[in-house]
Protein backbone atom coordinates (compact mmCIF):
# COMPACT_ATOMS: atom_id res chain seq x y z
CA UNK A 1 0.00 0.00 0.00
CA UNK A 2 1.82 3.45 -1.41
CA UNK A 3 0.63 6.52 0.49
CA UNK A 4 0.27 9.74 -2.09
CA UNK A 5 1.75 12.83 -0.51
CA UNK A 6 -0.86 15.73 -0.33
CA UNK A 7 -0.10 18.57 -2.50
CA UNK A 8 0.97 21.49 -0.48
CA UNK A 9 -0.82 24.60 -1.12
CA UNK A 10 1.46 27.53 -3.14
CA UNK A 11 1.54 30.26 -1.48
CA UNK A 12 2.83 33.92 -2.00
CA UNK A 13 5.34 35.62 0.95
CA UNK A 14 5.56 39.22 0.73
CA UNK A 15 8.06 40.47 2.94
CA UNK A 16 8.86 43.88 4.48
CA UNK A 17 11.85 44.31 6.18
CA UNK A 18 13.21 47.17 8.61
CA UNK A 19 11.93 51.11 7.43
CA UNK A 20 14.55 53.41 7.65
CA UNK A 21 14.64 57.22 6.64
CA UNK A 22 16.67 58.68 4.21
CA UNK A 23 19.33 59.57 6.46
CA UNK A 24 19.53 55.33 6.86
CA UNK A 25 18.11 55.27 10.03
CA UNK A 26 15.83 52.52 11.12
CA UNK A 27 12.54 53.72 12.08
CA UNK A 28 10.49 52.13 14.58
CA UNK A 29 6.97 51.62 15.21
CA UNK A 30 5.69 51.37 12.16
CA UNK A 31 2.07 49.99 11.28
CA UNK A 32 1.49 47.62 8.66
CA UNK A 33 -2.06 48.04 6.48
CA UNK A 34 -3.16 45.76 3.92
CA UNK A 35 -5.64 47.05 1.70
CA UNK A 36 -6.36 49.99 4.04
CA UNK A 37 -6.96 47.57 6.97
CA UNK A 38 -4.83 47.90 10.49
CA UNK A 39 -3.70 43.95 10.68
CA UNK A 40 -1.98 44.93 14.64
CA UNK A 41 1.91 44.08 13.22
CA UNK A 42 4.99 46.38 13.28
CA UNK A 43 7.33 45.53 10.61
CA UNK A 44 9.83 44.04 10.04
CA UNK A 45 7.01 41.74 9.02
CA UNK A 46 6.20 38.96 6.59
CA UNK A 47 2.95 38.39 4.76
CA UNK A 48 1.56 35.27 3.63
CA UNK A 49 -0.70 35.00 0.86
CA UNK A 50 -3.12 31.83 -0.38
CA UNK A 51 -6.09 30.89 -0.62
CA UNK A 52 -8.04 31.22 2.56
CA UNK A 53 -5.51 33.02 4.14
CA UNK A 54 -5.74 36.10 6.16
CA UNK A 55 -2.87 38.46 7.29
CA UNK A 56 -3.73 39.26 10.96
CA UNK A 57 -4.18 36.65 13.63
CA UNK A 58 -8.18 37.73 14.18
CA UNK A 59 -8.74 36.73 10.75
CA UNK A 60 -10.69 39.53 9.45
CA UNK A 61 -8.06 40.71 7.06
CA UNK A 62 -8.17 38.57 4.02
CA UNK A 63 -5.12 37.62 2.12
CA UNK A 64 -5.59 35.57 -1.19
CA UNK A 65 -4.75 35.63 -4.43
CA UNK A 66 -4.86 38.99 -6.05
CA UNK A 67 -4.69 42.84 -6.22
CA UNK A 68 -3.39 44.01 -2.71
CA UNK A 69 -1.96 47.46 -1.45
CA UNK A 70 0.33 47.19 1.35
CA UNK A 71 0.73 49.93 3.60
CA UNK A 72 2.98 51.40 5.92
CA UNK A 73 2.12 54.52 8.56
CA UNK A 74 3.96 56.36 11.04
CA UNK A 75 3.32 59.55 13.10
CA UNK A 76 5.51 62.69 11.37
CA UNK A 77 6.50 61.06 8.36
CA UNK A 78 4.37 59.71 5.42
CA UNK A 79 2.73 57.18 4.43
CA UNK A 80 4.88 54.28 2.79
CA UNK A 81 2.51 51.75 0.29
CA UNK A 82 2.87 49.83 -3.09
CA UNK A 83 0.24 48.00 -5.50
CA UNK A 84 1.18 44.36 -6.23
CA UNK A 85 -0.66 41.89 -7.70
CA UNK A 86 0.37 38.46 -6.21
CA UNK A 87 0.16 35.14 -7.75
CA UNK A 88 1.09 32.05 -6.30
CA UNK A 89 4.44 31.10 -5.18
CA UNK A 90 5.56 34.77 -5.76
CA UNK A 91 8.21 35.74 -3.24
CA UNK A 92 8.33 39.90 -2.73
CA UNK A 93 11.10 41.93 -0.34
CA UNK A 94 10.50 45.50 0.35
CA UNK A 95 13.06 47.65 2.12
CA UNK A 96 10.72 50.84 2.54
CA UNK A 97 12.14 54.30 3.36
CA UNK A 98 9.77 56.61 4.91
CA UNK A 99 10.06 60.53 4.12
CA UNK A 100 10.00 63.05 7.04
CA UNK A 101 6.57 64.71 6.91
CA UNK A 102 6.52 68.66 6.89
CA UNK A 103 3.01 68.67 7.78
CA UNK A 104 3.83 66.44 10.93
CA UNK A 105 4.48 69.11 12.75
CA UNK A 106 2.05 71.60 13.69
CA UNK A 107 2.32 75.28 12.41
CA UNK A 108 0.64 78.22 14.03
CA UNK A 109 -1.73 79.21 11.25
CA UNK A 110 -3.77 82.58 11.46
CA UNK A 111 -7.14 81.83 10.96
CA UNK A 112 -9.46 84.48 9.97
CA UNK A 113 -11.94 85.62 11.95
CA UNK A 114 -14.47 88.19 11.73
CA UNK A 115 -13.39 91.43 13.11
CA UNK A 116 -16.28 92.54 15.69
CA UNK A 117 -17.53 96.14 14.56
CA UNK A 118 -18.27 98.61 16.82
CA UNK A 119 -20.63 101.53 15.87
CA UNK A 120 -20.12 104.79 18.17
CA UNK A 121 -23.13 106.61 18.22
CA UNK A 122 -22.58 110.52 18.18
CA UNK A 123 -23.52 112.54 21.66
CA UNK A 124 -26.06 115.10 20.67
CA UNK A 125 -26.57 117.58 22.50
CA UNK A 126 -29.71 119.02 23.30
CA UNK A 127 -30.56 122.40 24.83
CA UNK A 128 -34.20 122.76 25.50
CA UNK A 129 -35.60 125.72 24.54
CA UNK A 130 -37.91 126.05 27.43
CA UNK A 131 -36.43 127.35 30.78
CA UNK A 132 -34.88 124.68 33.43
CA UNK A 133 -36.00 125.44 36.88
CA UNK A 134 -33.82 125.13 39.45
CA UNK A 135 -34.43 124.13 42.87
CA UNK A 136 -32.89 125.39 45.88
CA UNK A 137 -33.19 122.86 48.92
CA UNK A 138 -32.67 124.45 52.38
CA UNK A 139 -31.55 122.01 54.71
CA UNK A 140 -33.50 123.23 58.18
CA UNK A 141 -31.22 123.10 61.33
CA UNK A 142 -32.18 119.81 63.48
CA UNK A 143 -32.35 121.88 66.78
CA UNK A 144 -35.06 123.62 65.56
CA UNK A 145 -37.05 120.61 64.89
CA UNK A 146 -39.75 119.58 67.84
CA UNK A 147 -38.79 116.35 69.28
CA UNK A 148 -42.51 115.16 69.14
CA UNK A 149 -43.73 114.45 66.00
CA UNK A 150 -47.00 117.02 65.33
CA UNK A 151 -50.47 115.99 63.75
CA UNK A 152 -50.72 117.17 59.80
CA UNK A 153 -53.11 120.10 60.23
CA UNK A 154 -52.61 120.96 63.81
CA UNK A 155 -49.79 124.16 64.91
CA UNK A 156 -47.56 123.78 67.68
CA UNK A 157 -48.02 125.81 70.73
CA UNK A 158 -44.77 127.52 70.52
CA UNK A 159 -45.96 129.08 66.70
CA UNK A 160 -48.55 131.91 66.35
CA UNK A 161 -51.91 131.46 64.80
CA UNK A 162 -52.48 133.54 62.36
CA UNK A 163 -55.03 134.56 59.98
CA UNK A 164 -54.85 135.60 56.12
CA UNK A 165 -55.39 139.19 56.02
CA UNK A 166 -58.40 138.70 53.56
CA UNK A 167 -60.31 136.71 55.99
CA UNK A 168 -60.08 138.99 58.70
CA UNK A 169 -61.40 141.97 57.14
CA UNK A 170 -64.32 139.93 55.26
CA UNK A 171 -65.33 138.69 58.51
CA UNK A 172 -64.99 142.53 60.02
CA UNK A 173 -66.75 143.82 57.72
CA UNK A 174 -69.48 140.91 57.88
CA UNK A 175 -69.90 141.59 62.01
CA UNK A 176 -70.42 145.31 60.92
CA UNK A 177 -72.37 145.55 58.01
CA UNK A 178 -74.91 142.88 59.25
CA UNK A 179 -76.15 144.53 62.30
CA UNK A 180 -76.98 147.68 59.88
CA UNK A 181 -78.94 145.43 57.39
CA UNK A 182 -80.63 143.71 59.99
CA UNK A 183 -81.71 147.49 61.66
CA UNK A 184 -82.44 148.89 58.26
CA UNK A 185 -85.04 145.95 57.72
CA UNK A 186 -86.84 146.77 61.11
CA UNK A 187 -87.04 150.32 60.73
CA UNK A 188 -88.28 149.64 56.81
CA UNK A 189 -91.13 147.33 58.55
CA UNK A 190 -92.15 149.38 61.23
CA UNK A 191 -92.53 152.49 58.84
CA UNK A 192 -94.91 150.33 56.69
CA UNK A 193 -96.57 149.13 59.47
CA UNK A 194 -97.71 152.92 60.58
CA UNK A 195 -100.80 154.73 59.31
CA UNK A 196 -99.56 158.55 58.21
CA UNK A 197 -102.82 160.52 58.25
CA UNK A 198 -102.85 163.80 56.30
CA UNK A 199 -104.46 166.90 58.13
Amino acid sequence: MTLTPTPTLAKATYQINEVKNKDGDILSSVKVYVDDKYIHHYVPETLEFCDGCYCDSDKEVECGFGDHTIRLEKNGYQDWNEVKTINAGDSYIVNPIMIFSLASTPTPTTTPTASAITFSSPTIAISPSWPIPSFVLQVRSTSSVSPRPEVLGKQSSGQKKTLPPLLFWSGGIFYIAFPIYRLKKQWYNNFNEKDFVLD
